[in-house]
């Protein structure tokens, strides 16, 4: 049994899905799948591409990947959230006339769309922020046995 990858639960697949369609700007449909995954660090959540054979068989383009550990220990914060969706969906490029998407990586790992809104000291402790819980979490879990192996 993988242990790695979940079901995530309603609520945060519904929170997700409306900052989806608050914040990004698509000019051609996208369809989302929602997967937890806790190994995922140093963030909340990603976003990826679903490669072709899976996009054929679940009809979705981006794949977003949440640790619910660590988005339980901070949903309360809606600003640390949306900084962080925020930054994930400007990595999304898309070309409207081909319908081709493309995910970038910032040198800096922010926009500057995001740090002029915010600052860059509030994306700073967002990202801290969810830094520090992700360790927090990973020793937590470092704790327990796998008796699986």
């Amino acid at each position: 049994m993988n242990n790695r990858y979940y079901e995530l639960g309603e609520d945060v697949v519904v929170k997700f899905t409306e900052m989806v369609e608050k914040f990004a700007y698509n000019p051609i449909r996208i369809d989302y799948a929602f997967i937890g995954d806790n190994k995922l660090k140093d963030t909340v959540f990603k976003i990826t591409k679903i490669n072709d054979v899976n996009e054929f068989l679940t009809k979705k383009q981006l794949l977003i990947t949440i640790n619910q550990n660590i988005y339980d220990r901070i949903s309360e914060q809606e600003e640390v959230i949306e900084i962080l969706v925020r930054e994930e969906l400007s990595k999304i490029k898309i070309n409207g006339e081909t319908g081709k998407i493309k995910i970038e990586k910032y040198n800096f790992n922010s926009s500057k769309t995001i740090i002029e809104k915010y600052s860059y000291e509030e994306v700073s402790k967002a990202k801290e922020l969810v830094k520090l819980i992700s360790e927090q979490v990973a020793d937590k879990n470092s704790d327990e046995i796998d008796l699986s192996e």
